[in-house]
């Protein structure tokens, strides 16, 4: 196996505008998953935070005096907010206040005053007659996913193919092929990003078939120095369905010994 350092499949994919695109894309959408969880589970309120089943299931049964109702402004479904409801009730000998907010269409029932059923259960309670509502945070965890998408586009378009080419540096058999064409490719618009050459060729595999391939290169040198007809050293796979062209450069530089 050839020494192919990594930085070898880097200048690769920086030659590729899309496997570049696709790469960032994908690194920069699964670094935001981690950080967008972290200030979602931030901004949640502590009663958004409660175990509603577990309090439902294992909860202890009591009632509840309603102290305080109010909309929840900053949430709003079809012109509707949901609900908060401050009560007090006694757990252990002690008068405990908590909250509950809920969308619940029952909701609008209930009064200031009015007993209502509670269930409480390591420190959190819940109205047992109402479904609670909290705000669908998850929604801001989707953020990523259209670029997440774009950039697995991107790479599987562009960065497999540079992949391929990485895997036949390191372990592809040396053949001599002969150029059929060179195509100078002139990149993205105004930055010329994603310049290159193709160089489309042909080499013989184990049976005598001749096989027609193409590969890029930023070696512009190779316009002036191939022409068809001329011999060009490739990497081929074992069974002879991939190849890509010996980059001269990286041969010279990682001393890979071949006679290009």
């Amino acid at each position: 196996m050839r020494n192919v350092p990594i930085t070898v499949l880097l200048k690769r994919v920086q030659s590729r505008p899309l496997a570049a695109m696709g790469l960032i894309f994908t690194v920069v959408s699964l670094a935001l998953c981690p950080v967008l969880f972290i200030v979602v589970s931030t901004f949640k309120s502590d009663i958004e935070k409660y175990d509603s089943d577990a309090i439902r299931l294992k909860g202890t049964q009591t009632t509840a005096i309603i102290r305080d109702i109010k909309p929840m402004t900053n949430v709003s479904v079809n012109g509707e907010h949901p609900t908060i409801f401050t009560y007090e009730f006694t757990a252990d000998g002690k008068t405990v206040t908590d909250r509950f907010q809920t969308f619940d269409d029952n909701r609008t029932r209930i009064r200031m005053g009015d007993v209502v059923p509670v269930k409480h259960y390591n420190g959190q309670s819940i109205m047992t007659e109402l479904e609670s509502f909290a705000f669908p945070m998850y929604l801001f965890l989707l953020f990523p996913l259209p670029f997440l998408v774009i950039g697995s586009i991107f790479l599987f378009i562009d960065f497999l193919p540079v992949w391929r080419e990485y895997q036949l540096y390191k372990t592809g058999k040396v053949v001599e092929g002969t150029v059929v064409s060179l195509m100078a490719n002139s990149g993205m618009p105004v930055s010329g990003r994603g310049q290159s050459v193709s160089v489309h060729y042909m080499y013989t595999d184990a049976g005598g078939h001749k096989n027609f391939s193409e590969s890029k290169t930023t070696d512009f040198a190779i316009l002036h120095e191939k022409k068809n007809g001329d011999p060009i050293k490739l990497f081929v796979s074992q069974d002879f369905t991939k190849s890509t062209i010996v980059p001269r450069i990286e041969n010279q530089k990682h001393r890979w010994g071949i006679q290009w």
